[in-house]
């Protein structure tokens, strides 16, 4: 499965989605990353809303995405030595060589696994990243 966003609305997601979603849950989010010890993840990290403010705050952070257009535009916010600190996986079957005290997916990331299945393949997945007492956030709108 792979989701492409096109490159302009990549380009724009910034200032597109800064005033819709910074106010709803940048302040949770960052709180909550700011309170793990240990190494954490971003599920859907996109163009780095939060990840970025987590690398300055000194944060053990790591992110995946399923879009290269939108990492690209978070490759412009890093430096070299960060930017391995980032990968273009799925949610389903993403590998990562160690385990995360917390584990964040903070804006849509399962909106876009349709089947059952593949929801449960993925929260499987997101559990054998987790250490021994580690936390799993999601966060998932859905429109009534």
């Amino acid at each position: 499965m792979t989701h492409l966003y096109p490159k302009n609305f990549a380009r724009f997601y910034d200032l597109i989605y800064h005033q819709q979603r910074d106010s709803v849950d940048n302040e949770y989010f960052l709180n909550e990353i700011s309170q793990t010890k240990g190494k954490i993840l971003e599920l859907g990290v996109g163009t780095g809303r939060l990840f970025v403010n987590a690398l300055k705050e000194g944060a053990d952070i790591y992110g995946i995405d399923i879009s290269q257009s939108m990492l690209e535009v978070l490759n412009k916010k890093l430096t070299k030595e960060q930017r391995k600190r980032i990968s273009l996986q799925n949610i389903i079957d993403f590998s990562i060589d160690f385990k995360f005290d917390l584990i964040i997916a903070p804006f849509r990331v399962v909106m876009h696994l349709l089947e059952k299945e593949k929801q449960i393949r993925a929260i499987n997945n997101v559990f054998e990243h987790l250490n021994k007492n580690g936390r799993f956030i999601l966060m998932h709108l859905y429109r009534i």
